[in-house]
């Protein structure tokens, strides 16, 4: 028979083998995020293709669901019903959501790539984004810049919120108040970094350094400050966070904060395909580190890049020299 198949170049039929088996033999995504966000922004494009390496690895398909906020309880009540994935990653999803509880009350296999505020338990991965942007705005202080403005993230998801509060965490550390005028909102993107910029130039009194809860915002920062002839890092110190790509490529390079994107998409791939095949997984937070890589948009002399170590592995290696 497998000779047959072979002299017949046979391809087996997936909808009749998942009909067969009860299972759809796909992996599912939801993001709450426009189409063009998603394919424009290296985070999303670096998660996906994560997942979809490891997924295509153990022969699983990737079915991509795309919704708005308003969207989000239709996206999941199309994927419960409909049952066309055999466990779901979400990906973007603000703290304030609940209806993703209905795919965990369902029992289909999730994993969450995130924070999760909720009583449900559910496995989910993330990085401890206030701890990382207590790091970040810690180099600005300790290189002597006072007015240091945030750019926050989109309101209501969870990285933004936790690096808004690392940023006032880290200024009430010093000493110093959080001065509101130094705030701007964006949502992650490009352009909301040069609108947020241009706002804080426009100020009587400008900021020296800038701390973007994204690399894609810094950059923006970066292309106005360009743009107006400004100094960067001798006027105006620039981080951002996430350490995409681009972030080597920009002129200065970027400090930011080393986010293992790749690698936390490639585990919460391989966490939900254990579920899938019945195997146990905590449900508890998986908390991948983070670092901090200084490059010339913050010290001039940074060039090149220079990786700082996290809190937890400077006691480490405190520890082991005792």
């Amino acid at each position: 028979m497998l000779e047959a198949a072979k002299t017949l170049r046979y391809v087996p039929n997936e909808l009749g083998r998942s009909m067969r088996s009860g299972r759809a033999n796909t992996l599912g995504i939801v993001i709450q995020q426009t189409t063009e966000h998603i394919f424009s922004h290296p985070y999303f494009t670096e998660t996906i293709g994560g997942i979809t390496e490891v997924a295509t690895a153990a022969g699983y398909p990737i079915l991509l669901s795309v919704s708005s906020q308003e969207e989000s309880e239709d996206a999941y009540l199309r994927l419960l019903d409909s049952r066309r994935a055999d466990g779901i990653i979400l990906l973007a999803i603000p703290l304030a959501d609940t209806s993703a509880q209905r795919i965990v009350a369902a029992g289909l296999p999730v994993v969450l790539m995130g924070e999760w505020v909720h009583p449900t338990p559910i496995c989910n991965i993330c990085i401890d984004d206030r701890t990382a942007a207590i790091q970040a705005v810690e180099h600005l202080i300790a290189l002597g810049r006072q007015r240091i403005a945030h750019i926050i993230g989109k309101g209501g998801h969870s990285s933004a919120v936790r690096r808004e509060e690392g940023y006032r965490t880290a200024l009430t550390r010093a000493g110093r108040t959080v001065d509101m005028s130094l705030l701007r909102h964006g949502d992650f993107s490009v352009e909301s970094g040069r609108i947020a910029m241009e706002s804080l130039l426009h100020q009587s009194e400008r900021p020296d350094a800038i701390f973007a809860a994204s690399d894609e915002m810094a950059v923006g920062a970066l292309q106005v400050l360009h743009e107006h002839g400004v100094s960067v890092p001798g006027e105006i110190a620039v981080v951002g966070f996430d350490d995409v790509a681009m972030a080597q490529l920009t002129h200065p390079p970027l400090t930011t904060i080393h986010h293992p994107m790749r690698e936390m998409a490639r585990d919460a791939a391989r966490l939900l395909i254990e579920q899938i095949n019945g195997e146990r997984v905590k449900d508890t937070p998986t908390i991948f580190p983070t670092h901090l890589v200084i490059r010339a948009s913050s010290v001039s002399s940074a060039w090149p890049a220079q990786r700082v170590p996290t809190g937890d592995e400077r006691r480490c290696a405190f520890a082991s020299s005792e």
